[in-house]
C-alpha cells in the first residue's frame, strides 16, 4: 500500500500543479478571448484531434498496452516485452502519417460541420483553418501516450505525470508571445507545439529503460490479444467522446458563447476528475490487475472500497464549493478584458449543475478500470452506452427550459447513472464486505461536509466578506468535525501528509 500511497501522491501533486497552470491559461484565454465566436472555433477545432486521440489513444489504448507489456517484464522476458511496444510503435507511425492526418486534412470541413452544425459562416472557415494546425499533433499525442504506457509498466511516473505541466506552460507561452501577432492562431500553435515538447520531457527516462527497439511490423499473439482488448475499449471511449460531442452540439444552437462558457466550467469541473480520478486509477488498475489474476479478491475488494471511500471524501467538497461560491470563483478566475459580467453568468449557469457530478466523475474513472481488471469489458460498453443515451435525452429535454444548465444537468445525471450500473455489475462480481460501513461513511462525510460549507456560506451572506475567508471558515468547520466525528478517510490523509513532509 506504501507504494500506491507515494506514487499515487506523485501524481496528484502533478495534477496540482498542471491544474493551476490550467486555471492560468485559462485566465489568459479569459482574458484575449472572453466567450467569443473566434474561440467557440478554436474549441471545436481542438475537439477535433481530441476526440480522434481519446478514441484511438489515451486511456483506450493504455489498458491492453500496460497489461501485455507488464505481463512479460513480470515473467522475465524484457526483450518480448519491447518487441511488442515496438510493433505497436511502428503500427501507429504508419497509421496516422499515412491515414488518419492526411484524411482529417481533407475532411476538416465536413468534420466541422458535424461538430458545429450552427456555426455561422465566418466561425466556421476559422475553425476549419486551426482545425487542419492542430491534426498533425496525433501522431505526437500517440507517441507520448504509448512512452508513458511503457514507463508506467516499469512503475515510474515522474515524467509522465509532467505531461499536461509541459503542455500549459508551452500554450502560455505560445499565447503570450503570438496573441498580438497572429490572435487566435497562437492556440492552435501551442497546442502543435506542446505535443512536441511533451515527447522531449520523456525521452531520457525512456531511453535509460529502453532494451532494444524493433523495426518490425507483426500481428503476432501479443498483437492479437491486444486487439481483442483494445477494439471493445474503443467503442467505450466513442461513446464518451459522444457524450461530449452532444453536448457541444446542443450547445452550439443555443446563444453565442455556449460552447465556451461549458468549456470554461468543464475545464473547472475537471481538476476533481484529474486530480483525483485519473491519479488514483493509473496507480491502482495494475495493482488491481495482480490481484483479479491470483484470485485475491478480498484484497480486491478492501482496496476497490477504500479507494471510493476516500474519493468521496475528496472530491465532494468540489460540489459545494461551486454550488455555494461558484459565482465569485468564475469572477476571480476569469472576469478580466473580454470575459465580462455576461460571461460570469452563463458559465456559473453551467458550472452550477456541472458540480453535482464532482464525485462520480472521478469514481468513474476507478470502477471502469475495476471492471476492465475483471475482464468485463463488453459489459461496460452496455452501461456506457445507457448513459450515452440518457444524456442525449436529456441534453435536448432540458436545455429547452434551462438553456446551458440543461446540458451540463443531463452529463451529472447521466455521469450517476453510470455511476451506478458499474457499481452494481461489480457487486455482482465480488462481496463487498464493507459495503454498509461505506454507505455510513459516505453519510458521515456528506453531513460534516454539507454543514461546513453551508457555514461558510452563511457568513459569507450575512457579513460580506472574502469569499476566500468564507471557504477558509468552512475549511476550518470541515476540520474540526471530522476530528469530532472521528472521519477516518480524514485521519488517513493527515498522517500520510504528516510522514511525507515530516522534519
Amino acid at each position: 500500500m506504501t507504494s500506491i500511497k507515494t506514487a499515487t501522491f506523485l501524481l496528484i501533486t502533478f495534477s496540482i500543479l498542471s491544474k493551476i497552470l490550467g486555471v492560468l491559461r485559462e485566465v489568459i484565454i479569459a482574458y484575449l478571448f472572453g466567450t467569443s465566436a473566434n474561440l467557440d472555433a478554436y474549441i471545436i477545432s481542438m475537439t477535433i484531434p481530441n476526440n480522434i486521440m481519446h478514441l484511438i489513444i489515451s486511456s483506450t489504448f493504455l489498458v491492453p498496452f500496460i497489461s501485455i507489456f507488464s505481463k512479460h517484464l513480470a515473467n522475465n522476458n524484457e526483450l518480448q516485452a519491447w518487441r511488442f511496444a515496438s510493433n505497436i510503435i511502428n503500427m501507429c507511425v504508419i497509421l496516422f502519417c499515412l491515414f488518419i492526418i492526411p484524411i482529417t486534412i481533407l475532411s476538416a470541413p465536413y468534420i466541422v460541420k458535424l461538430f458545429a452544425p450552427g456555426f455561422k459562416q465566418e466561425t466556421y472557415n476559422l475553425a476549419v483553418s486551426l482545425t487542419r494546425i492542430m491534426l498533425p499533433s496525433m501522431i505526437f499525442f500517440s507517441l507520448v501516450t504509448i512512452v508513458q504506457g511503457v514507463l508506467n509498466s516499469y512503475q515510474y511516473f515522474t515524467t509522465p505525470g509532467l505531461k499536461s505541466i509541459v503542455l500549459n506552460l508551452t500554450m502560455i507561452t505560445t499565447m503570450i508571445l503570438g496573441y498580438r501577432f497572429i490572435g487566435i492562431y497562437s492556440l492552435a500553435i501551442g497546442f502543435l507545439l506542446s505535443s512536441i515538447f511533451q515527447i522531449l520531457v520523456q525521452l531520457p527516462a525512456l531511453l535509460k529503460r529502453m532494451k532494444r527497439y524493433f523495426f518490425n511490423i507483426s500481428f503476432d499473439e501479443d498483437f492479437i490479444n491486444f486487439f481483442n482488448f483494445f477494439l471493445p475499449l474503443v467503442i467505450i471511449t466513442g461513446i464518451n467522446e459522444l457524450n461530449i460531442l452532444v453536448d457541444k452540439m446542443i450547445a452550439s444552437m443555443l446563444s453565442e458563447g455556449s460552447i465556451s462558457a461549458l468549456n470554461y466550467s468543464s475545464n473547472l469541473m475537471q481538476a476533481s476528475e484529474n486530480i483525483f480520478g485519473v491519479s488514483l486509477a493509473t496507480v491502482l488498475f495494475p495493482k488491481l490487475t495482480t490481484l483479479k489474476h491470483k484470485g485475491n479478491l478480498e484484497e480486491f475488494e478492501n482496496i476497490l472500497s477504500k479507494g471510493l471511500t476516500i474519493l468521496f471524501f475528496s472530491t465532494l467538497p468540489i460540489t459545494f464549493l461551486y454550488v455555494f461560491f461558484g459565482e465569485p470563483i468564475i469572477k476571480l478566475v476569469f472576469q478580466r478584458g473580454a470575459f465580462n459580467s455576461s460571461s460570469t453568468l452563463i458559465t456559473n449557469k453551467a458550472l452550477f449543475y456541472y458540480s453535482f457530478a464532482a464525485f462520480f466523475m472521478s469514481a468513474n474513472y476507478v470502477l471502469l478500470r475495476a471492471l476492465y481488471a475483471l475482464e468485463k469489458v463488453k459489459v461496460v460498453v452496455v452501461v456506457a452506452s445507457m448513459s450515452l443515451l440518457i444524456n442525449l435525452i436529456l441534453n435536448i429535454l432540458l436545455s429547452k427550459f434551462i438553456g446551458i444548465g440543461g446540458i451540463t444537468l443531463a452529463t451529472s445525471i447521466s455521469t450517476g447513472v453510470l455511476f451506478l450500473s458499474a457499481f452494481s455489475v461489480i457487486t455482482n462480481q465480488i462481496e463487498i464486505r464493507n459495503f454498509n460501513k461505506m454507505i455510513k461513511n459516505f453519510l458521515r462525510i456528506f453531513s460534516t461536509q454539507c454543514i461546513s460549507f453551508f457555514i461558510g456560506w452563511l457568513v459569507y451572506l450575512i457579513l460580506k466578506i472574502n469569499f476566500i475567508f468564507a471557504i477558509f471558515i468552512s475549511f476550518i468547520v470541515f476540520v474540526f468535525l471530522s476530528s469530532i466525528f472521528k472521519i477516518e478517510e480524514y485521519f488517513w490523509i493527515k498522517n500520510f501528509l504528516v510522514s511525507k513532509f515530516k522534519v
